[in-house]
């Protein structure tokens, strides 16, 4: 069993198992990809995640030079072409990609399936090991220790283990930030009119309501930010009061709500560590900073 890597990237999520990919093309590169959990194949008929993200087409470009965009499943793929963007009546943006001269904006695609599509293809790689599941239990000297009682020597550490990184904590890194006092409640709703391949936002006293359009053409991923307590007010509705909510809020623009998913809300803050690096060891995605996803500057 093999001991020694050149890199050692700990959590292979969307952010980690990229970033092996992109390693990896350099082929005389050995990789280690630890992760603490195993990642099972989304059926392609299973019910959309309530976890999404936009996909540029930066990112899209990405991708395909990774080999991970062919791979996706077209089922779970919902391509935008419109973007709309408004406060009060009278005062929308409306973006359209054919005035790019481009055939979409984008594609909404589940958390949840890139992060499983991009960790498959990491097990496809003669020069990536991955090694799940495993957590890391302490750092000495380029040793990574392992929960699953291997000892790793690396010359370089890369942390992609999210908001919460124990190698940022093992390295002493200090984090600064705040708490928004928001939180962003997430959901999937069926409509009664189509969403027209468009990304519907609205600016409410609170925070944006975003409707991001699915595969299927009824369908969205809500991201609702509002005020920590009027979050979990709405968390525990009903699910009729809390659709005549959304309905209220959203002005009806794909006609009325009928349906929606589990709820779930997680809370918005800023931190950002105070270096990026040491050496051996780099952060890498939310390791490194998270950001209101208002901004939507990516991971």
């Amino acid at each position: 069993m093999k001991q020694e890597y050149d890199i050692a990237i700990v959590g292979g999520g969307m952010v980690g198992s990229c970033l092996a990919l992109a390693l990896s093309r350099h082929s005389d590169f050995s990789i280690a990809l630890i992760e603490a959990q195993t990642f099972e194949a989304l059926a392609e008929d299973a019910p959309f995640d309530i976890r999404v993200s936009a996909l540029t087409k930066g990112s899209e470009n990405i991708l395909k030079t990774l080999n991970i965009w062919p791979i996706l499943p077209p089922s779970r793929l919902s391509a935008f072409s419109d973007m709309k963007v408004w406060e009060t009546a009278g005062s929308e943006l409306h973006f359209n990609s054919a005035d790019m001269g481009a055939a979409n904006l984008g594609h909404i695609i589940e958390n949840r399936q890139l992060q499983q599509t991009t960790f498959s293809l990491c097990q496809q790689q003669p020069n990536i090991d991955v090694i799940t599941p495993a957590k890391p239990i302490a750092i000495e000297h380029q040793h990574l220790h392992l929960d699953n009682d291997r000892t790793l020597k690396t010359k370089l550490i890369i942390a992609a283990d999210g908001a919460h990184s124990t190698i940022k904590a093992f390295a002493d890194i200090e984090t600064k930030g705040w708490t928004y006092q928001q939180k962003g409640l997430v959901c999937n709703v069926t409509t009664t009119a189509s969403h027209q391949q468009t990304a519907w936002q609205r600016f409410l006293p609170e925070g944006p309501l975003a409707f991001l359009p699915l595969a299927d053409s009824h369908q969205c991923s809500i991201v609702w930010t509002l005020s920590s307590d009027n979050a979990d007010r709405l968390l525990a509705l009903p699910d009729d009061e809390f659709i005549n909510e959304l309905n209220i809020a959203f002005e009806e623009r794909l006609g009325k709500v009928t349906k929606i998913s589990d709820r779930n809300a997680f809370p918005l803050q800023l931190r950002h560590a105070d270096t990026y690096i040491k050496p051996g060891l780099v952060l890498v995605g939310d390791a490194a900073h998270t950001i209101h996803p208002l901004a939507g500057q990516g991971v």
